[in-house]
């Protein structure tokens, strides 16, 4: 039996199967597409970004040098090193900044110290201490400080919740 346009049924019946097995292979193939562009869209979307923020002057928002996580996801920290005169300190977390101390020839008691251990994060937003001082101190105290700061080189390795790596540095030579 022939129908419109004189197309045998068995023949019409092939073209369409060809035709279908043609759409879902396209769709499959528009919805990996599409898949990539949104994982490329979501790393983009919580992507960290650490800046260090040097404040020299006596203010209400503290004096010494702080990480701030500008960007829009958590960072994840894989590293922390501290250099002084680019010179790299080699100790364990916990003691990283009283060997910095001594190099920089500043009393480890008036100044304050945060390291970051792996695998600790840092929100989006947050503004951290890493190197400061108390507000309170004579003026020979804080010229070495200040001193200290140009001395001292921070480095922050970190990714996103997507293991992208990036990196942070104060002082970078």
């Amino acid at each position: 039996m022939k129908i419109f346009l004189n197309i045998d049924p068995l023949l019409l019946q092939q073209y369409t199967t060809i035709a279908t097995v043609f759409i879902a292979v396209l769709a499959l193939f528009l919805s990996i597409w599409h898949l990539s562009v949104q994982r490329k869209h979501n790393k983009l979307s919580v992507k960290p970004l650490l800046t260090f923020e040097e404040l020299t002057a006596n203010t209400e928002r503290g004096f010494g040098v702080f990480v701030r996580n500008d960007g829009i996801g958590p960072a994840i920290i894989k590293e922390f090193k501290i250099y002084v005169d680019n010179i790299q300190i080699i100790s364990d977390y916990k003691h990283l900044w009283k060997e910095a101390a001594k190099k920089l020839s500043i009393d480890y008691n008036f100044v304050m110290f945060h390291t970051f251990e792996p695998k600790t994060s840092i929100n989006t937003g947050l503004r951290l201490p890493v190197f400061t001082i108390e507000q309170k101190v004579n003026k020979e105290q804080t010229a070495l400080f200040k001193k200290s700061i140009s001395r001292l080189n921070i480095e922050i390795l970190y990714e996103s919740i997507y293991g992208q790596k990036d990196r942070s540095l104060l002082n970078e030579s």
